[in-house]
């Protein structure tokens, strides 16, 4: 805690009284945070574990102008503050040395501008070994410092013009080394000592770390940034950075900012954005290096947690998604942190009396590569969330999928399949097989009763000879779930006479199974849908004296205005009621025999209904959904 109170002494000697009122509101914000359960997000979320220095110039509250106060633009930068958690904040006081701040610069963001070499801000002591930093360089063709430590001194950070390789400095430690003649420098996105373009996404390593204080615009033989050179965001780590890392990194300083045209098109594990400048926020990512699952932090887990609400995690076994290489990375588009509660999600319902809760926050995930069929998890934390609120082991949870629409309001929403769910603290955890999860939006649902995943579209019952054929369709089938065929008779209750094992697939699939040996006369049919949890289909019955065979269909369902019946093979006149889950008739209409019976729904509030019809001493069940 010593550093959050190591300001230089200069600054508090010649600050104006707002001035210190706001440095002691910052501090005690500080405080605050450091004292919250709450998650934080740090780049790539690859954690803070080794990150030293964060500055970022889209936060407006995270820069300081001359008079303490959040600037504008055109403004001079008396401080900028470091978001890792270190407080490692640079600082200039002298007003002519300090920088400016410009707003809507890259691509409606903001930046902080060196104009000349005297311009230079100063930050604390501490470990500095590779840097990431986004910045414009309009005035390539010379040295370009940006970040010096020890501070004001040429064991810098280079690249730029064509002049800029380390062997033109004086001093060998430059970071931009070179093992043999292979550099460790990238500039956007490949291992290169010269740039190519004004914007750089700028990754340079040190041979070692260096424990002092830094530097940006180092104004060691006037080599440092000017000329209007713009620095939008700066991180410094006490380590290097394996292969995946770096790739995770440049995505998400390509994604934050615009600048994925800048990262190469082939060769590369590029995240690509649904938009340009939507679904870029807060990238979180995690990919394969030497057997090694890189989030550098438990996704799971305290200060050092960087989901912002969402995380990766996987083995490297050969059940894992991470066995072999590939990437899995997200993003999301700035939503409010909020629980939208007692929501309306389109294909998507609850047994009787639920109501069903999702996060207004999704994100886009991006898959390649990596074992297909492997494992993965997804963590869901709810730290930030409506309140802090911490997930309960009464409610049934699900992950939510929506291929062309983050809000969930159009297209098609299935729930994910997930081979486990494990919730600790605030934490909620699904296993999912890689397979399932497709490239499109994400967020966590769930319900105080079951949420229904598996949609029944159809379920028919026909008479075949002797026998009686079972057929039915459904989607969204979760792993391991299948079907249980009941039947009873008059004498005895509903027995299992069978079962069919379910397809992992979201798409419709048709299932069938044959009753050789049904009982003389009424047979009644129903089918248990077992997963997580159990629900049942209508029941069909199938009179083994007499020749008709039925088959009934009820769409759309869910329905919200019109329920469609179609009816085939029954005789007579029809009774057909609409009945509420207490037993309440809501409907009730008589019909002659008809293909086709309309039953107007719109009127009815939302929840889980059950339609019957009464045929020639037949009756039929089926459940609905009213949206």
């Amino acid at each position: 805690m010593k550093k959050l109170y190591s300001v230089p002494s200069q600054m508090i000697c010649s600050a104006s009284l707002p001035r210190v009122i706001s440095m002691l509101m910052f501090f005690a914000g500080c405080l605050v945070s450091t004292l919250s359960p709450a998650q934080s997000y740090y780049p790539g979320g690859l954690g803070n574990t080794n990150l030293k220095l964060w500055l970022n110039a889209a936060d407006s509250t995270s820069i300081q102008n001359q008079n303490g106060d959040r600037p504008a633009t055109g403004d001079f930068v008396s401080r900028w503050s470091d978001r890792s958690g270190n407080y490692n904040h640079a600082y200039q006081n002298v007003s002519a040395a300090q920088p400016v701040y410009q707003t809507n610069l890259l691509n409606g963001k903001a930046a902080v501008i060196f104009q000349n070499a005297n311009q230079i801000l100063t930050g604390q002591s501490d470990a500095y070994q590779t840097l990431v930093a986004v910045r414009n360089l309009p005035g390539l063709g010379h040295y370009q410092t940006l970040f010096a430590s020890p501070a004001n001194t040429d064991f810098s950070v280079r690249g730029g013009g064509a002049s800029s390789q380390y062997t033109d400095g004086p001093n060998v430690n430059d970071w931009t080394y070179q093992t043999g003649n292979v550099p460790t420098q990238w500039i956007n996105g490949q291992q290169s000592l010269n740039g190519s373009s004004a914007n750089q996404i700028l990754v340079s390593t040190a041979s070692a770390a260096t424990n002092s204080t830094y530097s940006i615009n180092s104004t060691f033989l006037s080599r440092g940034m000017n000329g209007n050179d713009a620095v939008y965001e700066l991180l410094a780590y006490n380590g290097t950075l394996n292969t995946t890392q770096r790739q995770i990194l440049e995505n998400y300083e390509s994604a934050s900012w615009g600048l994925s045209s800048l990262l190469p098109a082939s060769g590369y594990t590029l995240f690509s954005a649904p938009t340009a400048l939507t679904y870029n926020q807060h990238l979180v990512g995690i990919g394969y290096t030497n057997s090694t699952d890189n989030f550098l932090a438990n996704p799971t887990g305290g200060n050092n947690g960087s989901t912002d609400g969402l995380g990766f995690s996987s083995g490297t076994s050969a059940t894992d998604f991470l066995h072999s290489a590939g990437f899995l990375m997200a993003a999301h588009n700035g939503q409010s942190a909020t629980v939208k509660s007692n929501a309306t999600v389109s294909s998507i319902s609850t047994t009787a009396g639920g109501r069903l809760s999702l996060w207004n926050r999704s994100w886009y995930l991006q898959k390649s590569g990596g074992n297909t069929s492997g494992a993965v998890t997804l963590n869901f934390n709810f730290s930030d969330y409506s309140g802090n609120r911490a997930p309960s082991s009464s409610y049934i949870y699900g992950i939510l999928y929506n291929a062309t629409d983050g809000s969930f309001a159009t297209g098609s929403n299935h729930i994910i399949k997930s081979s486990s769910t494990t919730i600790t603290n605030s934490n909620v955890a699904f296993v999912v097989n890689a397979a399932n999860l497709s490239n499109g939006y994400y967020t966590i649902i769930w319900s105080t009763t079951t949420i229904l995943p598996i949609v029944l579209t159809e379920f028919n019952a026909n008479k075949q000879g002797d026998q009686v054929q079972l057929t039915w369709t459904a989607s969204d089938v979760t792993a391991n779930s299948h079907f249980e065929i009941e039947r009873k008779t008059s004498t005895t209750d509903f027995q299992v006479i069978g079962a069919v094992a379910a397809n992992d697939l979201l798409t419709d699939t048709r299932y069938e199974f044959t009753d050789s040996k049904p009982a003389a006369g009424l047979n009644y049919y129903r089918l248990k849908i077992v997963e997580e949890s159990l629900s049942y289909s209508a029941v069909h019955s199938i009179d083994m004296g007499m020749t008709q065979n039925v088959n009934l269909r009820f769409y759309p369902n869910p329905v919200k205005d019109q329920l469609q019946i179609s009816a085939t093979g029954l005789l007579g006149s029809l009774v057909i009621r609409l009945v509420s889950f207490n037993g309440a008739v809501l409907r009730s209409l008589s019909t002659s025999s008809a293909s086709t019976i309309t039953l107007p729904v719109s009127d009815i509030p939302s929840g889980l209904y059950v339609v019957e019809i009464i045929a020639n001493g037949q009756k039929f069940h089926q459940e609905i959904v009213k949206i």
